[in-house]
């Protein structure tokens, strides 16, 4: 009805051929309108687009103190998974620092390469492009633990070769050198999916540790992090023994547990932010639980007994 009266109003003016104060009044109303209605268009598709693909992870950033201008800086962050799979956490950590701009070594031990692109790809993050631009490392475990080395040609594929799947040494001197090949002004993030498989492909329980201990040593050393997952309802018999190391050495646990009622559309578990710090020469733990659902492309938190479910 606004808009017939003003396409009314304006051809009133123009068959009269005069360019008066109505006529000018009329059409900057016109360009109001319809500055606003596109706009408000436009700002609804820019903040669509912000949701899905900057703020998937929002709440988690928001609780634990993160975001693209402040990534983790030289932490050891560790997820440990009961009842349920963490790994999607890896997928937030991968994407929040190739936005940022920053460089990722992406050591896969349980998944594959593509199993990364693809879930990353729905959080905005192009992995195939990032690691053709240097942005991202590769090494693939699961290919060197199987001796199945593909005549590749590019620089990041060649590291795999001559990997040996006997010990974790080579593969710290490896993660090592691509650190310090990083320049000066990134930062970095290395992601071993899954540090805790090593003990069921054989690796002693102690090269594990010590290689957990190297990685800790990049963070005090480089302006990198580090993140790995142990799943706590694995089957391997020195888990017991792993955790205690993860958590002394570790800045941070992501700790998530299954929902002890079984299964439920509107709340998936339990999440609890353990974040470590030193105050007055004493090391002090902050810890935050939520409960979590999580989707193909975010990850909703809210108050222990505030979910829909319950309301």
């Amino acid at each position: 009805m606004f808009t017939k009266t003003l396409i009314k109003k304006i051809n009133r003016c123009l068959a009269e051929k005069c360019l008066t104060a109505e006529l000018w009044t009329l059409l900057v109303w016109v360009f109001l309108y319809f500055s606003f209605v596109h706009c408000h268009v436009i700002h609804n598709v820019f903040i669509s687009i912000g949701c899905r693909v900057f703020r998937m992870f929002e709440e988690l950033n928001r609780l634990a103190g993160w975001s693209a201008e402040k990534l983790p800086d030289r932490e050891v962050i560790f997820i440990t998974d009961k009842g349920c799979n963490g790994t999607f956490l890896l997928h937030h950590f991968i994407a929040l620092y190739l936005k940022a701009g920053q460089h990722v070594v992406l050591v896969t031990v349980e998944q594959s390469f593509a199993h990364y692109s693809v879930a990353c790809g729905k959080l905005g993050a192009n992995l195939t492009k990032s690691k053709t631009e240097g942005k991202l490392t590769h090494v693939d475990m699961m290919k060197a633990g199987l001796n199945e080395y593909l005549q590749e040609s590019s620089p990041t594929d060649q590291l795999s070769k001559g990997f040996s799947n006997k010990t974790l040494e080579q593969l710290n001197d490896m993660i090592h050198d691509l650190v310090n090949s990083v320049p000066v002004d990134k930062k970095s993030i290395v992601i071993v999916d899954d540090l805790s498989l090593f003990l069921s492909l054989g690796f002693p329980i102690e090269d594990v540790i010590t290689f957990y201990h190297k990685m800790k040593y990049i963070t005090r050393t480089k302006p990198a992090s580090f993140l790995t997952v142990l799943h706590l309802d694995g089957s391997a018999e020195d888990l017991p023994t792993l955790y205690p190391n993860f958590s002394y050495y570790g800045t941070c646990e992501l700790k998530l547990e299954g929902l002890e009622s079984g299964y439920s559309k509107d709340v998936h578990g339990t999440l609890e932010v353990i974040q470590k710090s030193m105050k007055n020469l004493r090391t002090v733990f902050e810890r935050k639980v939520r409960q979590y659902k999580v989707t193909e492309r975010t990850l909703h938190l809210f108050a222990p007994g505030t979910s829909k479910a319950v309301l």
